[in-house]
């Protein structure tokens, strides 16, 4: 959290949030170390951080609250299809974060992962993830640099 000034500090320390701690945490990798190519693609970071602060919570609190969190993104989602405001999460068109922001890139996204996540197992999935990847280094990424990296290290079926 080191990129975060004293006053966000100071505040998020005094809601005693975890999640959220976690979420913004989480930015210092998805989102400093490793940046987008373009506004086109904030929903990796929005995305990476909102699914790793739920992980962060199955972690410390279990698997049910895990999936407490993750039933309440898919209410979320249910909720924003319904008053028309589902989108892709990516698009040539966003020029800069008002174009890009909104609930969208948080909760498809982590609920994008936490499917993968199931499909795969978790042990591929987290083998293939870029948080568990020591040679990985900062720079740009793209979702095609991500799905490059699962289909190289899942086993053949």
């Amino acid at each position: 959290m080191a990129l975060m000034s004293q006053d966000d500090l100071t505040d998020l320390a005094a809601k005693g949030n975890v999640q959220l701690m976690a979420h913004e945490l989480a930015h210092q990798w998805w989102g400093v170390t490793l940046g987008i190519r373009s506004w086109s693609d904030f929903w990796l970071n929005e995305g990476f951080a909102e699914f790793m602060s739920d992980a962060y919570i199955e972690k410390h609190q279990g698997r049910a609250a895990y999936d407490m969190q993750i039933a309440d993104l898919w209410a979320r989602m249910k909720k924003l299809r319904e008053e028309g405001k589902d989108r892709p999460l990516h698009w040539e068109k966003w020029k800069d974060t008002h174009e890009a922001l909104g609930p969208i890139p948080y909760v498809k996204e982590a609920l994008f992962l936490a499917r993968l996540r199931m499909e795969l197992g978790d042990e591929i999935f987290w083998r293939g993830s870029v948080c568990t990847r020591p040679a990985t280094r900062a720079g740009w990424w793209t979702p095609e640099i991500s799905s490059g990296r699962w289909k190289k290290r899942a086993p053949a079926i």
